[in-house]
């Protein structure tokens, strides 16, 4: 009982970090962002030391922000997935008469 209330815990922490990854509501989500600065550093003539490697900084979060949402998703559909056949089994075991 106590590993389902934790799994559903974690669950509901990554749906909550999912959607401020994405932000949608908003407009803007973090990926976005990022993409935005890296555009601006690239275009931008003469960059300083710090602001080149900022870009490569800047490419490697965004990679590792893909992954994540890619997991955080993974994670969720998941347990949609153990939720429903849960359920499922419930409704099946309430129709048996015995």
């Amino acid at each position: 009982m106590e590993k389902n209330l934790k799994m559903l815990q974690i669950e509901l922490l990554c749906k909550r970090l999912l959607e401020q990854l994405q932000n949608k509501s908003k407009g803007t989500n973090l990926i976005e962002s990022v993409n935005v600065i890296c555009e601006y550093l690239e275009n931008k003539e003469d960059p300083e030391t710090y602001e080149i490697e900022l870009i490569s900084d800047m490419y490697q979060l965004q990679e590792r922000l893909r992954i994540i949402e890619s997991e955080l998703n993974m994670i969720l559909k998941k347990s949609l997935k153990r939720n429903l056949l849960g359920e499922k089994i419930n409704e099946l075991h309430n129709k048996i008469d015995f």
